[in-house]
């Protein structure tokens, strides 16, 4: 990846290989936004279609995403593609039960997992009513009763990099999820794609005359590299009716790319609710109390030092109207002292 080629051109460097330095730091790697492919890709061979990139690889499925000690990362950035109070049916099937006994644990749990495209809350289900996992026929259930879920949304984590737009081309191997129920076919395609871009283990999708497909590695492997004859097809009937399809890359953009903070750790609501921002008048009134006292603390000292100076004064006035105002002066002479008036 890019991290691999920088650390290349950085031990070139220290080398002093100049010349093998800019070579590395030219080099693309697969998950490069530039590794899109060329007008003959799939190839009919392995290495026809390995030759069609400009890295010299095709991008498997994760090479643009996170990945530590084998554990997919979390991203920071996640966007809601669709929620049931915005309109959305939201009546998904192929959810798994999550312990998470509230709907706001369950909506948190799901933003931190990367693999989490769909999250639900039944109210009514005595042993916590959480949801999640990839979601399909959420406009009708698959013919079941609906729910009234009390929350429920599709995620996207990361961001999303198309790679081909594909058209008039089968891709073996994806889940056939049919029509989704869209009052029309835009709406249908739409909705193909959100699907797609929900799961970062989705790379292709796809929609023609049966409806919409997509790539879910939990139900069948696509081919790869991907190779006409094999992996995908331009003559079936299905093929010539595909209007809409791409192949993709999900990525976590660098926090450079961050338009706005998106919280992924939500706590619970404020209790205050719409008045949480009056918090801030009990600290305003503390202070406004603690600079009246400190006012009215310097006024009585300003005070008493006035009615100390008060009092020494008539003190003094005092003394000298019983000395008849003359000053006295000490003499010591010999043992004795006198005590006489100063001229």
């Amino acid at each position: 990846g890019a991290a691999e080629a920088q650390a290349a051109a950085k031990a070139a460097k220290a080398a002093g290989d100049q010349a093998k330095a800019q070579a590395a730091e030219q080099a693309m790697s697969v998950d490069d936004p530039r590794n899109v492919p060329g007008p003959y890709w799939p190839g009919k061979t392995a290495e026809e279609s390995q030759s069609a990139w400009p890295a010299g690889q095709q991008p498997q499925s994760m090479a643009a995403w996170p990945v530590h000690d084998g554990k997919v990362s979390m991203c920071w950035k996640t966007e809601v593609l669709q929620d049931i109070h915005d309109g959305w049916p939201g009546q998904c099937v192929g959810l798994n039960l999550v312990q998470a006994p509230q709907q706001k644990k369950c909506e948190n749990s799901c933003l931190n997992d990367p693999r989490c495209p769909v999250w639900q809350f039944n109210p009514g289900q005595t042993q916590g009513g959480c949801w999640q996992g990839q979601g399909f026929k959420c406009d009708s259930r698959n013919g079941m009763s609906s729910v009234d879920f009390s929350g429920g949304q599709r995620l996207q984590h990361g961001s999303i990099r198309v790679l081909k737009e594909l058209r008039r081309i089968e891709i073996r191997h994806l889940r056939d999820l049919g029509f989704l129920g869209g009052k029309d076919e835009a709406e249908n395609i739409g909705n193909c794609r959100l699907i797609c871009y929900s799961d970062i283990l989705c790379q292709y999708w796809l929609y023609g005359n049966t409806g919409c497909k997509v790539e879910d590695p939990t139900y069948a492997f696509v081919e790869y590299p991907l190779t006409m004859g094999i992996g995908a097809t331009m003559r079936s009937s299905y093929a010539e009716s595909v209007v809409a399809g791409q192949f993709i890359q999900h990525y976590c953009p660098p926090r450079g790319e961050q338009i706005q903070t998106v919280v992924v750790s939500k706590g619970e609501p404020d209790p205050l609710g719409e008045f949480a921002g009056w918090r801030i008048v009990p600290y305003i009134i503390l202070t406004v109390l603690v600079l009246m006292f400190l006012s009215l603390l310097g006024f009585f000292v300003r005070d008493y030092q006035k009615m100390l100076h008060h009092r020494r004064s008539r003190v003094v006035q005092s003394h000298n109207s019983t000395t008849g105002g003359q000053t006295f002066q000490t003499f010591r002479c010999s043992s004795d002292r006198h005590r006489l008036p100063a001229n």
